[in-house]
């Protein structure tokens, strides 16, 4: 879709996999909402807006795995030296710019002729925010989910719009704009 739309496309995705990158979107118009798990960040916050790939040497590391200090090395903020995190949205934490194009997202969505909506519940707070905004625009919503929910309704609300019962894996795994 994005290589046929161009500058009109636009992928919010909840999805940490970098999945839609590797399938060849690009990360200017592919916004990653709760982050991405292939980066990590500064955990001090001290280096802000810098997010590091993940070092191609680390090795995988599973849940209770002792690690070495060449791996507890690999985990260090190269610019003040402090320990990373994953760079993803947890549980206690808000939306931002910076990291999850919180304000580009809810931009793009009131520019928005087309909403799809793929394979989400509504259990987050910016997706939510986006239909909503697509909505009372008047512009159309397509939810594609196994089960109805609160996007399936604004789909059918909005002129156009459209439910479809349907996995969301045989169209776009994706909330997307």
């Amino acid at each position: 879709m994005e290589e046929r739309l161009g500058s009109r496309f636009r992928l919010i995705t909840q999805n940490v996999d970098g999945l839609h990158l590797r399938a060849g979107n690009t990360s200017e118009r592919t916004y990653q909402v709760h982050g991405n798990l292939n980066y990590m960040r500064c955990s001090r916050e001290r280096c802000a807006d810098a997010v590091y790939p993940l070092p191609e040497s680390l090795p995988r590391i599973s849940r209770g795995d002792d690690l070495s200090a060449s791996t507890w090395g690999m985990l260090i903020c190269p610019k003040c030296k402090s320990m990373t995190r994953p760079h993803v949205l947890l549980w206690d934490e808000y939306y931002d710019e910076p990291h999850y194009r919180f304000e580009s997202s809810l931009d793009a969505a009131g520019k928005t002729a087309l909403l799809i909506v793929a394979g989400t519940t509504g259990s987050a707070n910016l997706p939510n925010q986006v239909v909503s905004t697509v909505l009372r625009l008047g512009a159309a919503i397509i939810d594609i989910n196994p089960d109805f929910n609160i996007f399936s309704e604004a789909a059918q609300r909005s002129p156009g719009g459209l439910f479809l019962q349907a996995a969301a894996q045989f169209f776009c795994p994706c909330f997307s704009i």
